[in-house]
């Protein structure tokens, strides 16, 4: 199908994302957007006992450590675990970061995700990224805690944003790092930049310490680098969000141990990784008090230093297995489109509606006659098909539906 061209797919169920769930609907689609969805009419495609719904949003990746999967578990030492990801990144050539990348989105659209949020450490990624079909904002690491360093990254920073045009897929961002490891004034620069901002935030324990206390194993290890300046630390993580002052979509990463009254502006959302918070073995995360109060908040996998693979799908289940607490309804709305929302796409995807792009995951459902977003959650059926801007991009091959697949 070209983008020109009508195309009208149904399955068993469609979940819109902005709505109830719909039974035997057809989604009808032109040029790469959506036009209407409903029933009556015939459809093309029919994907069978299956679910369609809003591509997935992955608000937090690095695809460049796509090679780190199951080398670096997480462990008691966070410092360990972080010169471990260092002196991995250190020792990559331009190729294999190519490569990594390439690979991470290959698995990225095998497990239905359309939109994704990635932190690249000096903005290499940006090319494949940008180069595929995928829906991104790539984010460029910033690292700097004493004047001089931050300085200099601020300049490569504003090189690299001269240099990354933004496309109608792919739209630049930077990232100051980590309050641990970024100095203030980087990230107050970050903040007033105009671009979306992406920041790991409140993720651990020890990071409160050292900037509360000044103190602790994160100290040791600022030390032991060579880079340790206290003149340049934020004073806690809820300083770190006052600092980030600007209008732009802005991500705050983790949020593990944020204090219940954290400061959270409408335009900042926390990202919540679920399967890599329990690899790390933190304290419950506060996801429920956030929401309760009113926070957005979105689910992201990290990389795979962290985490076994790449699958939204896999932490929407994992998460509805462990918090119970959550509708289901939330889960997928975290997912769809409170990541769109979170990365400033909504507008254009995250939901299936008239005038969204086709945007779509396709996922087998179980025989058994009951809720789409229960069934969805609580089976082990893994995405067939990814769809975007109404183009098949998993599995490449034009194929049929799943009807006909036997």
């Amino acid at each position: 199908m070209s983008e020109t061209e009508h195309l009208r797919v149904t399955a068993r169920w469609l979940l819109p994302a902005a709505g109830e769930p719909l039974q035997n609907a057809v989604l009808e689609i032109a040029q790469g957007s959506i036009v209407s969805l409903g029933a009556g009419r015939k459809a093309d495609i029919d994907f069978g006992n299956a679910v369609i719904l809003p591509g997935f949003v992955n608000c937090h990746t690095h695809l460049d450590l796509t090679g780190l999967r199951g080398l670096n578990p997480p462990g008691d030492d966070r410092t360990e675990w972080l010169m471990n990801v260092i002196r991995f990144r250190r020792s990559l050539t331009e190729d294999e970061i190519d490569n990594f990348v390439a690979q991470g989105l290959a698995e990225t659209l095998r497990h239905g995700t359309t939109l994704i949020g990635d932190i690249t450490g000096d903005g290499r990624s940006w090319r494949t990224i940008a180069e595929s079909p995928i829906r991104a904002i790539v984010y460029r690491e910033m690292l700097g805690l004493p004047k001089e360093r931050a300085e200099q990254a601020w300049q490569k920073a504003q090189s690299w944003l001269g240099e990354s045009t933004a496309t109608d897929r792919c739209r630049p961002g930077l990232s100051p790092h980590a309050p641990y490891s970024t100095r203030t004034s980087l990230i107050r620069a970050a903040g007033s930049a105009g671009v979306p901002v992406a920041i790991h935030l409140a993720e651990f324990l020890e990071e409160r310490e050292l900037l509360e206390e000044q103190s602790g194993p994160f100290k040791k290890f600022l030390q032991e680098l060579g880079v340790w300046d206290p003149l340049g630390l934020a004073r806690s993580p809820e300083h770190v969000i006052r600092l980030l002052n600007g209008s732009e979509p802005t991500l705050l990463v983790h949020g593990n141990y944020l204090a219940p009254t954290a400061p959270i502006p409408d335009h900042a959302t926390v990202v919540y990784c679920p399967r890599t918070h329990e690899s790390f073995g933190h304290q419950p995360h506060p996801v429920s008090d956030l929401l309760h109060r009113g926070v957005r908040v979105a689910l992201g996998t990290d990389s795979l230093a962290s985490n076994p693979d790449l699958s939204m799908l896999g932490e929407m289940r994992f998460l509805h297995a462990v918090r119970p607490d959550l509708p289901a309804r939330t889960i997928v709305e975290m997912a769809t489109a409170a990541g769109a929302a979170a990365l400033g796409w909504l507008d254009r995807t995250g939901t299936l509606e008239p005038g969204k792009f086709a945007d779509f995951a396709v996922v087998p459902l179980p025989v058994e006659d009951s809720d789409p977003l229960e069934m969805l959650l609580e089976s082990t059926h893994e995405v067939a098909e990814t769809w975007i801007a109404g183009q098949r991009v998993f599995p490449r091959q034009q194929q049929p539906g799943l009807e006909d697949q036997g």
